[in-house]
């Protein structure tokens, strides 16, 4: 059996983790829209943010929403 490497909290991520877009001047993570420059990134996370918090039931308490842990992966589910 391998020995599990010891992580550090000091240590730096590697592979895709840690990989920029190319031509983003290490300002943007690689991703999957192949967003480059920064302002598109934020706007492209923002409209992501609001599809998945308006996607969320708001049956439950409609004067004041209470999500759950569980809505979580269905929210970021939608706002894909």
């Amino acid at each position: 059996m391998p020995a599990k490497r010891k992580v550090s909290r000091y240590t730096t991520p590697t592979g895709p983790e840690a990989e920029f877009q190319p031509g983003s001047r290490r300002q943007v993570l690689r991703n999957r829209l192949g967003i480059a420059r920064k302002r598109d990134m934020d706007r492209a996370e923002y409209a992501a943010l609001v599809r998945g918090a308006t996607a969320l039931p708001e049956a439950d308490h409609p004067d004041h929403p209470i999500y759950r842990r569980a809505d979580l992966p269905d929210a970021q589910r939608l706002a894909r």
